[in-house]
């Protein structure tokens, strides 16, 4: 059983023993057994330090979902009609078009 003393690691000890698994391409185990500390610590480390890089990805690809929304949006501003279209029609409704009975040149 393990004990019930937990030893605490600086953020710095933390970030170099994260780096030596990733750049010496040893297993987990293997870098934990060699600094004399829990595998499953490291383990965890080396996790939290892999959801933290993909958050700003994530976020990033979220703005680009509410980009695309609101060009979306624009496109179906006029059901049934093409954007352009829809607004070439509502600048006719607002300054009258011959078609519609509306202005006509002198």
């Amino acid at each position: 059983m393990g004990s019930n003393y937990s030893k605490r690691y600086s953020d710095e000890y933390k970030r170099d023993a994260i780096e030596l698994v990733r750049s010496s391409g040893r297993t987990v185990t293997d870098v934990a057994r060699e600094l004399g500390i829990s595998s499953e610590s490291l383990r965890g480390w080396v996790k939290k330090a892999r959801a933290a890089e993909a958050a700003p990805v994530a976020e990033r690809d979220a703005d680009g979902r509410d980009e695309e929304l609101k060009r979306l949006r624009k496109l179906t501003a006029f059901p049934g009609q093409s954007a352009v279209r829809g607004r070439h029609r509502a600048v006719h409704r607002r300054n009258g078009h011959p078609a519609d009975g509306g202005w006509r040149p002198d």
